[in-house]
């Protein structure tokens, strides 16, 4: 999958089924070149026009699946 087709998935948590934002960068380790990190801009899509908000950090282990259109993380 390219960057550019998980950009914008919207992202929900499983444990309460809260919506956390919507994808929009992954953190790459340089060292190992591995995910590091999800990147999630909380809102809606709208919300960037008014102002960015501080993002959400998602740890890549606690992606559960990215699917066609949400990604489902496992976080507190």
């Amino acid at each position: 999958m390219k960057l550019s087709e998980l950009r914008l998935k919207e992202v929900i948590n499983l444990r309460d089924g809260r919506k956390l934002g919507f994808a929009d960068d992954l953190d790459v380790d340089r060292e190992n070149g591995k995910i590091g990190t999800l990147l999630v801009y909380p809102g809606t899509r709208m919300t960037g026009l008014f102002g960015k908000q501080e993002e959400v950090r998602v740890p890549w282990e606690k992606v559960r699946l990215v699917g066609d259109d949400i990604v489902l993380v496992d976080t507190e």
